[in-house]
C-alpha cells in the first residue's frame, strides 16, 4: 500500500496578425483545469491532512471488525480480532489477528449466531508475509523483499497490500476520481465518532481498475486517523474493515510481528526467486 509540477493556471496561445486588416487580434485559449482544481480547495485541503498524518504516523494498534458481503450468494462472513502497525524510516511491520469466525445470511439476525472461535494471524515483519491457521495447524510464510520494505511499498497503488496508513496525496489523484460524501441525516454513520467519508472510483488506466469497482475511506475528524475501509471488488463482494479503540503512536511491542510456529504444523515457505 511509492512516489508534479503543476502547469500554470492559464495557457496563451498564440498571437494571431491579419494581413488583410492590419489589425492584432489576440487569442486566448481555454485556462488549463488540473486534476486538483477539479477536486476543489476543501477536498485538497482534506487530502494534504491526511498525507501529512501518514507521513508521521508510527504506530497503530485497535480493535477490528472485519466483514465481507458475497452479493451473489447473498452471504456475510463477520470476524473480530485486532490490527497491530508499525513504521520507521527503514522497515513497514503489520499483524492481523482474528478471534473468531461467523457466517450468516445477509437478512439473518447476528444475535442468533455465536461465532466459532478461528485463531488466525497474518503478519508482515517487513520482508516475511506469514499466515498461521491454529484451527487447521497450517501456515504459509512467502517471502516478500530481499530487503526490508518500508513505506512506499505501501503506498496506494504501489503494492499488492493496499494499506490506509501510507496514503500520498497524489497517489489518491492519480489512482481515482474521488468525491468527499455529505453527512446525510437520515443515514447516520455507526462510526463511534465523527468522519470524512470518501468514496474513490478507480480510474480505467489506473493499477486498482481491474480488481475494484470502488474504495471508501472514513477518516477522523479528530486525529485524521483512518476509521474504516471498504473495497468492493468486481466480483460482487464487498469487504469492510472497521477500527475501534485506537492508540495512535504509542509504540508496539516488537514480540507482536515475531511468530514462533508450533511444532507439528503444516508450513510450506515460499522464498522469493
Amino acid at each position: 500500500m511509492k512516489k508534479h509540477v503543476l502547469a500554470p493556471l492559464g495557457i496563451i496561445f498564440i498571437i494571431s496578425y491579419t494581413s488583410i486588416a492590419y489589425a492584432q487580434i489576440n487569442f486566448v485559449g481555454p485556462p488549463l483545469i488540473t486534476p486538483e482544481m477539479r477536486l476543489g480547495p476543501e477536498l485538497i485541503k482534506l487530502l494534504d491532512k491526511i498525507e501529512a498524518r501518514s507521513n508521521t504516523l508510527k504506530s497503530f494498534q485497535a480493535d477490528m471488525l472485519f466483514e465481507q458481503q458475497q452479493l451473489l450468494i447473498e452471504t456475510v462472513t463477520i470476524r473480530k480480532g485486532q490490527t497491530y502497525y508499525q513504521a520507521d524510516d527503514k522497515r513497514v511491520q503489520f499483524r492481523i489477528h482474528f478471534d473468531d469466525w461467523l457466517q450468516k445470511d445477509r437478512e439473518e439476525d447476528i444475535t442468533s449466531i455465536k461465532p466459532t472461535v478461528y485463531d488466525e494471524d497474518v503478519v508482515f515483519d517487513g520482508m516475511w508475509l506469514t499466515l498461521l491457521n491454529a484451527r487447521t495447524k497450517s501456515g504459509r510464510k512467502q517471502e516478500i523483499s530481499k530487503i526490508p520494505h518500508n513505506k512506499e511499498a505501501f503506498r496506494l497503488g504501489k503494492g499488492d497490500i493496499p494499506l490506509p496508513f501510507a496514503i500520498k496525496k497524489n497517489d489518491i489523484i492519480k489512482e481515482f476520481d474521488v468525491n468527499l460524501v455529505p453527512t446525510d441525516p437520515k443515514k447516520p454513520e455507526t462510526l463511534k465518532e465523527p468522519a470524512y467519508h470518501l468514496f474513490l472510483k478507480p480510474k480505467k488506466d489506473g493499477s486498482f481498475a481491474e480488481k475494484y469497482v470502488a474504495l471508501e475511506l472514513w477518516i477522523s475528524e479528530k486525529t485524521t486517523l483512518p476509521l474504516r475501509i471498504r473495497y468492493r471488488a468486481n466480483d460482487d463482494e464487498i469487504t469492510t474493515v472497521t477500527w475501534s479503540e485506537i492508540q495512535a503512536d504509542k509504540g508496539i511491542n516488537p514480540k507482536t510481528f515475531e511468530i514462533t510456529v508450533p511444532a507439528g504444523w503444516d508450513i510450506e515457505t515460499v522464498p522469493l526467486k
